[in-house]
């Protein structure tokens, strides 16, 4: 019996994981070391803050990888400083979002990514002008 209430509560888990994912599209910038956010629609989105927090899959699906059409804010620089378009698969960090007078919304897993043309997000009118 116990086994099969840990197999329906894992079950239960899996499918929540699951529908927390979201698709979320805007700039995806790094302003300074260790920190890099997603503007969108709905306001900025932090997956890292240096010393802080760091969303499960920031290195392997955005550190690493930049798109063609990145803008560097210190060309011929060996940083990464400056900003893109791009779409994330995200997974929420409920407790932290709700917390009233929180300002800081955090993506707590970044489950895939993908770069869009800058044209995409200038071209987006829900979107702000870009972050430099």
């Amino acid at each position: 019996m116990k086994i099969l209430m840990f197999m329906f509560l894992t079950f239960l888990v899996s499918q929540n994981s699951i529908l927390a994912q979201e698709r979320r599209c805007g700039w995806l910038y790094n302003p300074s070391p260790g920190n890099w956010s997603l503007i969108d629609a709905d306001g900025e989105w932090i997956l890292a803050k240096q010393g802080r927090h760091f969303a499960r899959g920031w290195d392997s699906q955005i550190s690493n990888h930049l798109s063609d059409e990145w803008i560097y804010v210190y060309p011929g620089g060996t940083r990464t400083y400056g900003y893109g378009c791009a779409c994330l698969d995200v997974v929420l960090d409920d407790q932290n979002n709700l917390q009233p007078n929180f300002e800081d919304k955090l993506i707590s897993s970044i489950e895939n990514s993908s770069y869009q043309q800058l044209a995409v997000c200038r071209t987006e009118p829900n979107l702000p002008p870009p972050p430099f």
